[in-house]
């Protein structure tokens, strides 16, 4: 379950069960709430009327490995945006619990959004267990890794785009505006001069 990426588990108790199994053994919904209570990472969170309630306790996070050998902490940046730190003594793979997107990929160390526009990913998502994320990973070692969704890219430079367009609006207004303002000052500094220059001829 957790490698599925399951958080909680409901059973109905107003359901009516009488589940047959593949010996042709019918369970009730007594044994069912027996099987949930044996499992090892799940336990009963709350009970609402007839609704059981489960909480499968995650110990690994949304990011983990196909080997219990190899160690990873990851950081969540943002939502498209993960540093990972890993050891390893063999090649893995990086499984990333969130619905499999193909636009997910694996750069090498930490890299903001920025850096991410120019880098050459080393690894793309591949769909595990017919939902997650699984990259391959070859390197071996301690190092860092990014985890990014590229399709965001495209937000990226459109919000570049967007910026820089009116950071030259406001500087060509702001141009006008002083251009405007110099020769007010430089016609109202001739009209001065002029009545000066009259008053002292007169």
């Amino acid at each position: 379950l957790d490698a599925l990426g399951v958080n909680y588990i409901i059973v109905r108790g107003d359901y009516g069960y009488n589940l047959l199994n593949k010996r042709g053994i019918r369970h009730s919904l007594e044994d069912l709430l027996n099987f949930m209570s044996k499992l090892e990472n799940v336990r009963l969170k709350a009970q609402l009327g007839s609704l059981y309630i489960y909480e499968v306790v995650n110990s690994e996070g949304i990011v983990t490995t196909s080997s219990k050998a190899v160690k990873v902490k990851y950081h969540m940046v943002n939502p498209v945006l993960y540093h990972i730190d890993v050891e390893a003594q063999t090649p893995f793979l990086l499984i990333f619990k969130d619905t499999y997107d193909k636009g997910w990929k694996i750069y090498e160390g930490r890299k903001n959004m920025l850096e991410l526009l120019w880098e050459k990913p080393i690894s793309s998502s591949l769909p595990y267990l017919g939902y997650a994320n699984a990259f391959p990973i070859k390197k071996t070692g301690e190092y860092s890794l990014t985890l990014y969704y590229e399709p965001q890219n495209i937000l990226t430079i459109s919000a570049i785009i967007c910026i820089s367009l009116v950071t030259l609006v406001i500087i060509l207004l702001i141009k006008d505006l002083i251009c405007k303002w110099i020769l007010d000052v430089g016609f109202i500094a001739y009209l001065v001069a002029k009545k000066s220059h009259y008053a002292k001829n007169s």
